[in-house]
């Protein structure tokens, strides 16, 4: 359970004693959807600009049209949201990086099933799509799907199978997932939640 909505998708079997615990993690969710930050809005946010921890805005707009805040915590769902306010769009996208912590990136394998979980509610119709980013090494490897609709209330899912990757037997050494708004409309972005979790591919 992730926020007062569970996020969809398969029960995670434990293996047998082959690692540590932070190896066997389910569900995460970032900090500027876990907790209040300390610095909650920014104005004129250039590129890159850091939004707490782990989370990164990103885009090729010249103008300094751009907030970001942190609203107050939702009734129904208890957690903080996200919102980017584009007065003015010059450019052709914008994304926020999410940060995957070393523990919980290092831990993935082929055998693991990535979901990207969140809930849009903004005032204007944004084209959205999410990469997953996995280095490995000297070499990065990139999965980039469209999310889809998972119910009401604007919730969205995006799923990353990396036994379709060319992860293979590789070790990763970093992982970031990316959120990325093609040519945003001016208006409000508001991510009002977002998790992510891990499952275990199906044995055949």
């Amino acid at each position: 359970m992730i926020g007062g909505w569970r996020l969809p998708g398969r029960r995670v079997p434990r293996r047998a004693a082959d690692g540590a615990a932070a190896a066997q993690w389910t569900q995460w969710r970032p900090e500027a959807w876990l907790r209040h930050l300390d610095a909650p809005r920014m104005t004129g946010a250039t590129s890159p600009s850091a939004f707490g921890t782990g989370l990164t805005l990103f885009h090729d707009c010249p103008l300094s049209d751009i907030a970001l805040a942190q609203s107050g915590s939702d009734a129904a769902e208890l957690t903080p949201s996200v919102e980017i306010s584009v007065a003015q769009f010059a450019g052709s996208y914008l994304s926020l990086v999410i940060d995957v912590p070393p523990d919980r990136a290092q831990p993935l394998t082929a055998e693991d099933i990535l979901c990207l979980a969140l809930r849009l509610t903004d005032d204007r119709a944004h084209h959205v799509s999410a990469r997953l980013n996995l280095r490995t090494g000297p070499n990065l490897i990139t999965m980039t799907r469209m999310p889809v609709a998972d119910g009401a209330e604007g919730r969205l899912l995006v799923e990353f199978d990396l036994g379709r990757s060319d992860l293979g037997e590789r070790r990763v050494s970093a992982a970031w997932l990316d959120l990325i708004f093609d040519a945003p409309k001016p208006g409000r972005i508001v991510v009002a939640d977002l998790g992510v979790s891990r499952h275990r591919r199906a044995g055949f």
